[in-house]
């Protein structure tokens, strides 16, 4: 569900909000959709990226890939949440060595 409050403050449209709404189905099936049917995991992440920056531009947010998150809220991933949503926007990751998407 999208902020209301977030809505109001942005003035966002309700075409802004439906494309918005589209956005969050796409990138939940693409979380959901194996990276087996991609060609590459730079594949996922490219798309992932373009997602997060149109979210951003909908939202009228700057486009800052510092601040996207689909990285560490995969389902597949087991590096730490918190730690990553604490540092968000420094560029600066934490990231497990046995996670299957980030790791070794």
């Amino acid at each position: 569900m999208l902020s209301k409050i977030l809505i109001e403050k942005q003035k966002l449209t309700h075409q802004d909000i439906n494309v918005l709404d589209c956005l969050h189905l796409l990138k939940d099936y693409l979380f959901n959709e194996s990276l087996n049917s991609l060609n590459s995991i730079e594949e996922y992440n490219q798309k992932m990226i373009n997602l997060e920056s149109a979210m951003q531009y909908m939202w009228k947010f700057d486009t800052n890939p510092k601040y996207h998150t689909h990285w560490f809220l995969d389902p597949k991933c087991t590096c730490s949440k918190q730690d990553n949503m604490d540092r968000q926007g420094t560029g600066y990751y934490i990231v497990n060595q046995s996670c299957p998407l980030h790791g070794d």
